[in-house]
């Protein structure tokens, strides 16, 4: 024996209940991401209509008295409800639940709607190979004018003119087309904007070392004196040489990355003197002499003052 009952005649909360297992799951990942919020919205709009049995009078009421309302959206706007929208949502909602309520991705989400632009597309009498052809050296153009770093403004406008040279090699009647139909929009712009680094390699090295991703070490299982890196301080103390002169010494400075002990190598300059590499490969050589076990150095002076590799790396001296 099988009883069944109308589904409309159940509690809300099993309605709901059945409804989620009858919903198609694959659906769930074209939602969008607002989806949650609008879905649940219209399901608080139409429950008053959803306690009444379909196609009865009390369910037309109660629809008729929804969309009398004005009422607050979920983006907080005013919004007007109208009966054959009140009904479509019931339809939805009866046939697919609360995913039925929600709101769709669209299906050429992600897709490129326009070649260049909608005004430039709609514009020009090519097919779609030479709107492709043309758009590939625009953009090869936009690469080259990222690569010098030229500013975002003059792009623009150099981007333009380029496009209506482009245009006009293949079309007569381009020279009299407005300049708004040249306009390259800037998401196109933007999207090549990751060759600005080749500038930044060009014109500003440290920036562009800077910017570069950091490698993750470990001093785990090094011994102690295995691994040594040295840097140049100034220090703030000053002397006065023979001469009366005030001075402030230079510390060559040297870290064992094992035991964190530090020691210094003291310099002091000669009057308008700096810090050169034979001065850091000099205390490189005595340390050298003086550390019998020591495997690896490495010294990080700014680059004015690095010596060779093979100065730099501190090996046992025999």
């Amino acid at each position: 024996m099988r009883y069944e009952v109308e589904l409309s005649s159940l509690p809300l909360a099993l309605q709901e209940a059945w409804k989620a297992l009858q919903s198609p799951v694959k659906a769930i990942p074209n939602l969008r991401d607002d989806c949650n919020n609008v879905g649940h919205w219209r399901h608080h709009i139409i429950a008053p209509a959803l306690r009444h049995e379909k196609w009865s009078a009390a369910r037309g009421e109660a629809v008729r008295k929804i969309a009398a309302e004005t009422r607050t959206g979920p983006d907080g706007k005013p919004v007007t409800i109208t009966d054959r929208t009140v009904q479509r949502w019931l339809d939805a909602y009866e046939a697919e639940g609360i995913a039925g309520l929600m709101l769709r991705a669209r299906r050429d989400k992600g897709a490129q709607r326009v070649v260049i632009s909608q005004r430039w597309d709609g514009a020009v009498p090519f097919d779609e190979a030479i709107k492709e052809t043309i758009a590939e050296s625009l953009k090869a153009y936009i690469r080259g004018l990222h690569k010098e770093g030229t500013s975002a403004a003059l792009i623009d406008t150099l981007a333009a003119d380029r496009l209506r040279q482009l245009t006009a090699a293949r079309c007569d009647y381009a020279p009299a087309m407005p300049a708004l139909t040249f306009k390259v929009p800037r998401p196109l712009i933007d999207a090549e904007r990751q060759f600005r680094n080749v500038a930044l390699f060009k014109k500003d090295r440290k920036a562009y070392e800077d910017s570069r991703p950091r490698i993750f070490r470990t001093r785990e299982g090094l011994a102690p004196m295995q691994i040594i890196v040295g840097d140049v301080h100034h220090l703030d103390i000053c002397m006065m040489r023979p001469d009366g002169t005030v001075a402030w010494p230079k510390a060559i400075a040297w870290l064992d990355l094992a035991t964190n002990r530090i020691w210094l190598d003291v310099v002091l300059l000669e009057k308008g003197e700096g810090i050169r590499n034979t001065h850091v490969i000099a205390r490189s050589a005595a340390g050298c002499r003086s550390i019998s076990s020591l495997t690896q150095c490495s010294t990080k002076t700014p680059t004015r003052y690095r010596a060779p590799s093979a100065s730099r790396a501190w090996m046992p001296s025999g």
